[in-house]
C-alpha cells in the first residue's frame, strides 16, 4: 500500500467515526483507525530505513545515461584514454565519480554482476581545479551520494577521508585496500613524480606536464586517464590535439571520446531550464556551455575550425572528381603529402595524406598508386616552391632538393601527370581556408576525412606567434592545403581535359 493510500484510509475512517451513531459502529471505526495509524508508522519507518539504505549504498542506484554508458562501453572494450565532453549539467562529474567507485570495489554496484577491468586494490587520483570550491562542493559531495560505505574504511572523526592541511578530506580508503587521492594541478612539479597507480580522473584542466608525470606512473598498471569536462577554455586544447585528435596512430587506439554532447541529453533536466540559463550567452559560450562544441581557437591561424563540424567519415571518391596531390617536400623530417578533391558545387574534401620518411621515389610511387588503385583523377600535383631550386640558400643548404624535384616530375610524367610548382602567397592561401571554414552564409565549403589525422592535429595546432604570423611550426599539412587553394582547382568535365602530354621515351624506360 501506497502513503497516498494509507493517508486516504486514515481520511475516510476518521470520517465515519465522526458520524458513528451506535457504540458498536464507535468501536470498529476506532480499532479500524488505530489499525491504519500504525500502518502509517511502518511505513514512514520502512521509508527511512530506505533512505538510509541509498544513502549509503548509493552507488546501486547509479543509471548511466547513453553518453555516460557509452564511457563504460570503451573501458570495457580496453580504451585507455577516455573523454566525456559536453555542455553543462550532463552528469559527467557523476560519470567519474562511479566510474572511480566501481572500480575500487571491483564491480558495477548497479550492476553487480558486472566485474570490473582491474581486481583490487587499485589507486586512483582525482584532479581538481581548487581545494574550497571544485573539492570540498562538488567531488567530495558527490563521491559521498555514490560511496558504498560497507566497502569503506573510515579515517576521519566526522567523514571517511582524512584531511589536508586545509580541512578538506584528500584520502579515502576501502576495506579491500583502494585508495583514492585528491590533488590539485597547483601543487610543485616534483608533487606529481614516483606516483604509481591505475586510474586518473581530471574533472578540470590541468598541465600536461601533470599528464607525463601521471601517465609513467599508470604504465605499470597499464591504466586509465578520464577526462570529463565542459571545453570552455584554452586550457583544454592539448587533451584535443595531443591525445584526443592526436595524429599518433597507437595513441588513437587506445582513445575512446564522447564528445560534443548537448546539455539536452540530460533527460533528467527540462530542456527549458536549459534555455532559460543560456539567455544572454554570446555564441561561443552557448557553443560550449549548451551545446557541447569544443570552444577554442585564441592564438590560432584557424580559429574556425571544428572537428565536429570540419571533419566527416570516408567515402568512396567519384571518378570524375579532381583530386590534387600537394607536396612539402623536407629531405630531414616527414614528407607532407595531402590529397584534395573538389566536387561540382565546389566542396573541397582533404581525402587522403602522407606523414612519414619517404625518398623522392617513394612519394610519386605512392601517388601513383593511389592514382590507379582508386582510380581517382589526378591530373597534376604541386609541390613546394623550395623543392625546384627557388630559394638559393635552401638549395645550397640541402642540394637534394633540386634532385628530388627532377626524380619525381620524372616517375610522375611517365604514368601522365603534371608536376608543378606550389605558389608562395601564404597570405592569401590562408585568407581562402579560412572562408572555406567559415564562409559569408557561415557555412563551411571544406570537410576533411576523419582518418586524415596529421590534418587534422595541424589545423587545430597552427597557431600566431609572438609578433603576429603563422608559426613556423606544425604547418606542414597546412602549408599543402593552403597552397592548394591558391591553384583555383574547380570541377571540369574530364573529357574537357584535352591537354595532351608528350613524354620523353627516357621516362618510359
Amino acid at each position: 500500500m501506497e502513503q497516498t493510500e494509507i493517508d486516504l484510509l486514515i481520511e475516510e475512517t476518521q470520517a465515519k467515526l465522526s458520524g458513528a451513531t451506535s457504540e458498536e459502529q464507535k468501536k470498529f471505526y476506532s480499532t479500524r483507525l488505530e489499525e491504519a495509524k500504525k500502518l502509517q508508522i511502518k511505513y514512514i519507518e520502512q521509508l527511512k530505513k530506505l533512505k538510509l539504505y541509498k544513502d549509503t549504498h548509493g552507488g546501486e542506484y547509479f543509471k548511466p545515461l547513453p553518453h555516460q554508458q557509452q564511457i563504460f562501453d570503451f573501458y570495457f572494450a580496453g580504451k585507455k584514454r577516455l573523454l566525456l565532453q559536453g555542455g553543462n549539467q550532463l552528469g559527467k562529474t557523476l560519470e567519474g565519480v562511479n566510474f572511480v567507485q566501481a572500480n575500487c570495489v571491483g564491480y558495477l554496484p548497479w550492476d553487480k554482476q558486472k566485474k570490473t577491468l582491474f581486481t583490487p586494490p587499485i589507486k586512483v587520483r582525482i584532479f581538481c581545479a581548487d581545494w574550497e570550491h571544485h573539492a570540498a562542493e562538488v567531488i567530495i559531495p558527490k563521491l559521498y551520494q555514490y560511496f558504498i560505505f560497507d566497502e569503506m574504511v573510515k579515517l576521519g572523526n566526522d567523514g571517511y577521508g582524512s584531511k589536508n592541511q586545509i580541512g578538506v578530506e584528500s584520502f579515502f580508503q576501502y576495506k579491500n585496500g583502494s585508495t583514492i587521492e585528491l590533488m590539485t594541478g597547483k601543487l610543485n612539479k616534483q608533487a606529481y613524480e614516483g606516483w604509481t597507480g591505475h586510474i586518473v580522473w581530471g574533472d578540470e584542466p590541468f598541465p600536461k606536464y601533470i599528464y607525463d608525470a601521471c601517465s609513467r606512473g599508470l604504465s605499470e598498471s597499464d591504466g586509465i586517464f578520464l577526462w570529463t569536462l565542459t571545453s570552455v577554455d584554452s586550457d583544454y586544447d592539448w587533451i584535443l590535439e595531443d591525445i584526443i585528435e592526436s595524429p599518433n596512430e597507437e595513441m588513437q587506439k587506445i582513445v575512446g571520446a564522447v564528445r560534443g554532447i548537448h546539455s539536452y541529453a540530460n533527460t533528467y533536466i527540462p530542456k527549458e531550464n536549459f534555455d532559460r540559463v543560456a539567455i544572454g550567452w554570446d555564441a561561443n559560450v552557448r557553443k560550449a556551455r549548451l551545446e557541447g562544441g569544443w570552444y577554442s581557437g585564441q592564438g590560432k591561424v584557424w580559429g574556425d575550425f571544428n572537428y565536429d563540424l570540419h571533419t566527416c567519415e570516408e567515402f568512396k571518391i567519384p571518378t570524375d572528381w579532381p583530386i590534387v596531390p600537394m607536396i612539402d617536400f623536407h629531405p630531414c623530417i616527414e614528407q607532407a603529402v595531402g590529397f584534395y578533391a573538389v566536387d561540382k558545387p565546389g566542396w573541397k574534401y582533404v581525402v587522403d595524406e602522407i606523414w612519414e620518411h619517404l625518398s623522392p621515389e617513394e612519394i610519386a610511387d605512392e601517388i601513383i598508386r593511389r592514382k590507379i588503385s582508386n582510380a581517382w583523377r589526378i591530373e597534376r600535383v604541386f609541390i613546394d616552391p623550395y623543392s625546384k631550386g627557388d630559394n638559393k640558400m635552401m638549395t645550397n643548404r640541402m642540394p637534394n632538393l633540386q634532385n628530388a624535384y627532377s626524380i619525381i616530375e620524372s616517375k610522375l610524367m611517365a604514368h601522365g601527370i603534371l608536376l608543378d610548382v606550389a605558389l608562395k602567397d601564404k597570405s592569401s592561401g590562408i585568407a581562402n581556408v579560412k572562408t572555406w571554414l567559415m564562409g559569408a552564409n557561415k557555412m563551411p565549403s571544406l570537410k576533411i576525412f576523419k582518418k586524415c589525422k596529421r590534418h587534422i592535429y595541424e589545423m587545430k595546432k597552427w597557431e600566431i606567434d609572438e609578433n603576429g604570423n603563422p608559426a613556423d611550426k606544425d604547418d606542414h599539412m597546412c602549408e599543402n592545403i593552403y597552397r592548394y587553394s591558391l591553384t583555383g582547382t574547380a570541377w571540369s568535365d574530364p573529357q574537357m581535359f584535352t591537354k595532351k602530354i608528350e613524354i620523353p621515351m627516357a621516362a618510359v624506360a
